[in-house]
């Protein structure tokens, strides 16, 4: 049996449909494969099981961020670094982009 890396996923969300954790690892997985568009909901579903966690702000900004939602982006890279976020990433290409402003 040769079964794919959606399908371990969909498994996965069947199996445990309130984990966040696996809702956002589905969502990462699909935005480092190119298609932010689909992990976007997976990453928002994560947040409603767990609004405060900031691996699923930070890797949720950085969906916004590739599809150009710097607005977005921004939000929640501050919410991800107000609750100790350590990687700069996110920041980094914010600033990159000439997007990047501290909170007011």
């Amino acid at each position: 049996m040769n079964l794919t890396v959606i399908c371990w996923f969909d498994r996965a969300e069947r199996f445990t449909p309130n984990d966040a954790t696996v809702k956002m690892l589905y969502g990462m997985y699909l935005v480092r494969a190119g298609k932010p568009r689909e992990g976007i909901p997976k990453l928002e579903s994560a947040l409603e099981l767990s609004e405060d966690n900031p691996n699923i702000l930070y890797n949720l900004g950085l969906a916004y961020f590739d599809l150009k939602n710097f607005d977005k982006s921004l939000d929640l890279a501050h919410r991800a670094y107000s609750l100790g976020f350590p990687l700069p990433g996110l920041r980094d290409k914010l600033r990159r982009a000439g997007k990047w402003r501290d909170v007011p």
